[in-house]
This record gives structure tokens, C-alpha cells and sequence, in this order.
């Protein structure tokens, strides 16, 4: 399980009005392969092509994450 669904909610939420964005958490995403891998979530409000719209980085923490929980 990935937490794509949770992303997306929290950004519909700030869309409707009804939640804050957060500017940075971790995220759990599956690679193209299916491989797990931890990332650092940073998103952003901009506006594109004249209209609102979402921009997040996702920087792979996943071997930090496997060191601090060693």
C-alpha cells in the first residue's frame, strides 16, 4: 500500500478549503516496479497556465529511513 490516496485527499481538502496544506511529510509510493519506497512529500500551490494547480517534490529517503530504524 502507498499513501497516493492520502496525498491526494489532503490536496482536494486544501482545494475545497477544508484542510491546510502541509508543506512537508513522508509519503510511501510503489515504484513502476512494485518496489516500496519511502519519500520526502514537499507540495506546492502554483498556478499553470493561468489556473490553480499542485506541484510536489518527492525526494527517495527510503535508505535514511532503513538507517535511523536500524
Amino acid at each position: 500500500p502507498d499513501d497516493r490516496e492520502m496525498m491526494r485527499n489532503r490536496i482536494l481538502g486544501n482545494i475545497r478549503g477544508t484542510l491546510e496544506l502541509e508543506r512537508d511529510y513522508e509519503v510511501r509510493y510503489a515504484r513502476n516496479d512494485g518496489t516500496m519506497i519511502w519519500a520526502h512529500a514537499s507540495p506546492s500551490r502554483i498556478e499553470y497556465e493561468g489556473k490553480p494547480a499542485y506541484q510536489v517534490l518527492l525526494v527517495d529517503i527510503t535508505k535514511w529511513k532503513e538507517s535511523t530504524n536500524e
